[in-house]
């Protein structure tokens, strides 16, 4: 756990925990205490893209506050791409940990809907104290269930297909990208890689990702999207 939160460094959730940590190491014998200590040396996590969050401390602390509590936090947000923020009222139910960033996932009032907030773009965040618990909404727990997502973002589900060559076939019998992901394999040496995922804009990126190496087979709208992102890839290095 230690050496998964270094991001985290100068934020008090890493107090706490290193706080946690000399609690529970000064109970242990001196052989325990140096097994885990050297395991920390030698279990080395490699973080990208990386994030830090020792600006964001005050709101951390807000934040920290308002889940343990279940008071509502007011927030000051701007979207990504945004100049403008707006404020939110939020009532927060975790502090997601996505590919090393955090992010509050709750009900905005604002929004009347379920929301996920980057702690980065927080310009603002104050835990309400003097307001009453709030309750978790029922629909929460069929909103934590659902597989629609790829990564962050919600959108239509899609049944995706993408053909994967030899050179690159075995990252995809090893590893999971979605709870829906099946694998099958060709005889040249190939996969064809199937899932059920909505969020195209990451879907997209995802496939990007892996080149020349890849090949949409649908759905229809998927292809259209990845030839309209190639083409314009591809326009930034023609000749003036």
């Amino acid at each position: 756990a230690k050496s998964h939160m270094s991001h985290l460094q100068g934020t008090s959730f890493l107090t706490d925990l290193e706080s946690l940590s000399r609690k529970i190491e000064a109970g242990l014998p001196a052989k325990t205490a140096n097994k885990i200590e050297r395991m920390i040396e030698v279990i080395l996590p490699s973080h990208r893209p990386l994030r830090s969050y020792h600006k964001h401390d005050l709101t951390l602390v807000q934040v920290q506050k308002s889940l343990l509590f279940q008071r509502p936090l007011r927030i000051r947000y701007r979207n990504l791409g945004h100049k403008n923020s707006a404020v939110h009222i939020v009532e927060p139910y975790v502090l997601q940990l996505f590919e090393y960033g955090l992010y509050v996932l709750g009900y905005s009032l604002r929004a009347k809907d379920f929301r996920r907030f980057a702690v980065e773009r927080m310009e603002e965040a104050c835990a309400d104290m003097t307001a009453p618990p709030f309750a978790v909404r029922p629909e929460y727990e069929q909103h934590t269930k659902s597989r629609e997502a790829f990564g962050l973002t919600a959108g239509p589900i899609m049944n995706v297909r993408v053909r994967f060559d030899k050179v690159v076939a075995d990252y995809f019998k090893e590893r999971q990208w979605h709870p829906t992901q099946r694998v099958e394999s060709l005889r040249n040496g190939d996969v064809i890689v199937s899932l059920q995922a909505g969020g195209i804009d990451e879907i997209v990126s995802w496939i990007l990702g892996w080149g020349a190496h890849a090949q949409v087979l649908g759905p229809p709208q998927l292809v259209e999207h990845i030839q309209d992102q190639l083409a314009k890839a591809q326009g930034r290095y023609v000749a003036k």
